[in-house]
């Protein structure tokens, strides 16, 4: 991560929460909530990403913020109308990982 003075994480570097590392954690459903807690757990939990799983009942990952490659379009989302009128559309969609790979998984 990158620390510079003109924001909160600056300040910000969380210790090595005690135990983390025979903790799991499970997200239900891949969309914005659940990929950002994942990131979190990560970068400021310090949580191995291996121990992290991410449950989807879809075939594509994403939530909402799923998402088509279209190449005069770029990437095509279901969510992406709202965002339109407040013209944040191409930043937003800018910072989302350019993949993410799914694998199935039985029902619970």
């Amino acid at each position: 991560m990158e620390y510079n003075s003109g924001n909160f994480y600056a300040f910000a570097r969380p210790r090595k929460p005690a135990g983390v590392d025979g903790k799991t954690a499970w997200f239900v459903g891949s969309g914005l909530a659940a990929l950002s807690g994942a990131a979190f757990l990560i970068r400021d939990g310090h949580m191995a990403g291996e121990r992290i799983t991410i449950l989807e009942r879809l075939a594509l990952p994403g939530g909402a913020l799923d998402g088509i490659e279209e190449p005069e379009k770029g990437f095509v989302i279901r969510g992406g109308r709202e965002m339109e009128a407040q013209g944040r559309q191409r930043p937003f969609a800018a910072a989302l990982p350019p993949r993410a790979t799914a694998r199935p998984v039985a029902a619970l």
